[in-house]
């Protein structure tokens, strides 16, 4: 038999939520193997989630037959559907707000079923806790090896995140790429929603050779490296991020400090030749 593991990710931080549902999946399940992923999602942030879970799923073998389990839930109680979605990396559990969407999309064969809330659903505690009482339950549900056929009907369209979206201009002389923060590390890195690939394609095909950060009324100039280590202590740079995009940094600092740049704020870059 293969074993088998649930990863966890909330926006629920230090709250005493993810022990809630941790003891649902244990006192019904005490031999699950359950993995944090990560519960420092800034609150009701869907993007930052999506890419999270998108970086890591993926590091999971499919031979521990993974039930990715992700809570960031801004319209909890409403209409929205609870989603279980088989891939060939596995099962992914959350609601259909797009925050599945990245993840599952890159299995284009990936089945998507509504969860039947009659048959998984915990009764008595209300309709403002899914992630305890409806998704916590269907993960055992999977994880006990029952038929995924049996959580629910089948979804033909899901609600999409196209996470990796970003703007270009092109000027007389400059070009202008606005682009998102999809998370900032603990150590105060900022990583970005443009794929590294997509940037060097960029730099070629206009001939760039210099890059600035628009920061409020300055021009800051970085350089484009391969390590933190290429730049003086204290200096900025750009690198690409281990999950493969780009990525700002301050050498033995924090640049989303420096830059007083958070989640939700536009970046732009200007490129010259």
């Amino acid at each position: 038999m293969r074993r088998k593991i649930i990863t966890l990710m909330t926006d629920f931080g230090d709250d005493h939520y993810v022990a809630q549902m941790k003891a649902v999946i244990l006192s019904t399940c005490p031999e699950a193997l359950i993995q944090d992923i990560t519960h420092r999602i800034k609150a009701q942030n869907i993007r930052q989630a999506a890419y999270i879970l998108q970086s890591t799923y993926k590091l999971f073998r499919s031979e521990l037959v993974p039930i990715h389990l992700c809570v960031v839930d801004p319209s909890v109680g409403s209409k929205r559907k609870g989603l279980c979605i088989k891939t060939g990396h596995g099962f992914f559990i959350g609601p259909d707000n797009g925050v599945l969407y990245p993840s599952v999309s890159e299995d284009e064969n990936f089945e998507a079923r509504e969860i039947d809330i009659s048959t998984h659903r915990i009764d008595g505690y209300g309709a403002t806790f899914d992630g305890r009482d409806l998704f916590a339950p269907v993960a055992v549900f999977l994880f006990q090896g029952n038929p995924f056929e049996e959580i629910g009907p089948v979804v033909d369209e899901i609600n999409c995140l196209d996470i990796d979206k970003f703007e270009l201009l092109e000027g007389k002389k400059d070009i202008i790429i606005e682009c998102k923060p999809l998370d900032i590390d603990n150590f105060g890195n900022i990583i970005t929603n443009l794929d590294n690939n997509d940037f060097q394609k960029i730099l070629v095909k206009y001939g760039i050779n210099k890059i600035y950060l628009i920061n409020g009324p300055n021009e800051i100039p970085l350089q484009l490296k391969k390590i933190y280590f290429d730049v003086p202590v204290g200096n900025l740079l750009l690198c690409q991020s281990s999950s493969g995009r780009i990525e700002i940094s301050l050498r033995n600092g924090n640049a989303s400090k420096r830059l007083d740049i958070s989640l939700g704020d536009n970046i732009i870059f200007k490129l010259t030749v």
